[in-house]
């Protein structure tokens, strides 16, 4: 199974693009923090692994936990297209969010 990220305020993410690894650059003092365990129960995170690793698609691991603010279903349906397809999606929601704003 596939680990999953867990954001105590914005709930399940996946997408971590990248990092920069610099090889001469030492911070001996910078303090490490320990991560915020905020799913406690075996049950608990077994059902949000079993949610990410099966039915991602349907987003409900990013809500495993109670969280401030969600993904709307215009980034949800983006996020589930796969890339070639959204150039449509993207019109879409341009020409739904532009008509709210008066915009062209």
């Amino acid at each position: 199974m596939m680990g999953l990220c867990l954001h105590p305020k914005y709930g399940g993410w996946f997408a971590i693009r990248g990092c920069i690894v610099l090889k001469d650059l030492h911070c001996p003092d910078l303090p490490r923090l320990d991560p915020i365990d905020i799913l406690t129960a075996p049950v608990d995170q077994m059902k949000a692994l079993e949610l990410f690793n099966f039915h991602w698609r349907d987003s409900r691991f990013r809500d495993v936990v109670s969280v401030e603010e969600r993904y709307s279903k215009d980034q949800q349906l983006y996020f589930n297209t796969p890339p070639g397809q959204r150039k449509h999606i993207l019109a879409d929601i341009r020409k739904k969010y532009s008509a709210q704003l008066g915009s062209p």
